[in-house]
């Protein structure tokens, strides 16, 4: 039942959130509007629904302000989480898209600065021991 709901609702949101990148204004209310699927794609990944973690790769690697950090929190539980560390432990394709998404993230946070403004987040240093 979920990869029914989720595998279409991946790619919708794909296509709407690269035309969001170029179209919408942070303060166009639009933006938010789109914004409010992200928990719903962030729940596919644990349902291995396809794709799915190629689009979270490639929002994050194109358009990283999309993600709220209300997502970003989402997310990285979820990659730090029981379905991350048994993607990891596999050495399958699954590996290779969820290894991308971490070194996506890892960026987002030093294209951010955050690293820099906290350097003793306890957050920061995981993702960062996680992309090595």
């Amino acid at each position: 039942m979920h990869n029914f709901i989720c595998y279409p609702a991946t790619l919708t949101v794909q296509g709407w959130i690269f035309y969001a990148q170029t179209e919408f204004s942070e303060s166009s209310g639009k933006l938010q509007n789109l914004r409010s699927v992200s928990e719903l794609a962030l729940t596919c990944l644990e349902y291995h629904v396809e794709d799915t973690m190629v689009l979270i790769a490639e929002v994050l690697e194109n358009y990283p302000a999309f993600f709220e950090s209300e997502h970003r929190d989402m997310l990285w539980a979820v990659i730090s989480g029981p379905w991350g560390l048994e993607v990891l432990k596999s050495s399958d394709a699954e590996t290779v898209s969820l290894a991308r998404i971490i070194v996506a993230y890892a960026q987002l946070l030093l294209d951010t600065k955050a690293i820099y403004k906290e350097p003793d987040n306890a957050h920061h240093q995981q993702v960062l021991c996680k992309s090595i």
